[in-house]
């Protein structure tokens, strides 16, 4: 049997989580994107989350010969409501002559699969010189496998946000083959909004199979047009002609979405 200590803790605990709660859902910064729940334990995993001394902050994303990139964990922020993350991230040139390291502060809308940078600072090894910038980019498209993926995700397994994908390896299938070109669609990583599917797809060298192409379509589901221009205000659209590609994967994950 508990002792009264233990009970009084324990009401003590269900209490405060409960006063949590009802902030929460009542507060202008209630998100219904991410569960009750999942807030509470993203914001307690931020306000106690503790500073990490040295190059023990630095998560390593990808390394080669050519360069090594890296983010800053101590940096990382998350706006729940707008499900926007923020971390810098790390780029160290290895093998270029002008070796040194590039800072680029991530801005991620989670919910888009988007993002962009907001500053950037370049310090080169050979001068004592540090290079700063400050100019918003273009919000792009998150490719799966790329390092931006693997910084959320692997800032998910921290702090609890939501990861950009469910699992670490992606399901690609192949759809359509000619003679030049083998394509593969991404079955677990896309866009849909309920009006536009993002499609993430590889085009691969049917001579040279590691040589590929990842990029990416966008499909208008309720007119089954392809979005040409997604910058034009218009929306320019074509149509999916039949025996493509297009037409191969859009018909694969029309399924997924169903």
């Amino acid at each position: 049997m508990r002792n009264r200590p233990e009970i009084l803790i324990l009401i003590g605990s269900i209490v405060i989580a409960a006063i949590a709660g009802i902030y929460l859902l009542f507060s202008s910064n209630f998100s219904s994107s991410v569960g009750l729940f999942d807030q509470i334990l993203i914001r307690y995993k931020f306000a106690t989350k503790t500073e990490i001394e040295g190059e023990d902050r630095w998560v390593n994303l990808f390394e080669d010969f050519r360069y090594k990139k890296d983010f800053d964990i101590n940096s990382v922020e998350y706006d729940i409501p707008t499900g926007t993350l923020r971390f810098w991230e790390r780029t160290i040139d290895k093998g270029s002559r002008e070796k040194g390291s590039y800072l680029e502060k991530c801005e991620v809308k989670i919910p888009k699969k988007e993002y962009r940078t907001l500053d950037s600072e370049k310090t080169s090894e050979d001068s004592a010189m540090t290079e700063r910038y400050n100019a918003y980019t273009k919000w792009s498209v998150i490719q799966p496998d790329s390092d931006i993926e693997k910084a959320v995700n692997e800032i998910a397994e921290k702090f609890y946000t939501p990861r950009l994908s469910k699992s670490k390896e992606h399901e690609w299938k192949t759809v359509f083959k000619d003679k030049d070109y083998e394509y593969e669609v991404c079955k677990d990583y896309y866009g849909y909004d309920g009006e536009i599917l993002t499609i993430f797809y590889k085009q691969k060298d049917v001579d040279i199979k590691s040589k590929f192409f990842v990029g990416y379509l966008e499909i208008n589901v309720k007119n089954n047009r392809i979005l040409s221009n997604k910058d034009s205000s218009n929306g320019k659209t074509v149509p999916i002609s039949p025996g493509t590609f297009e037409e191969a994967a859009y018909k694969e994950m029309s399924n997924v979405i169903k």
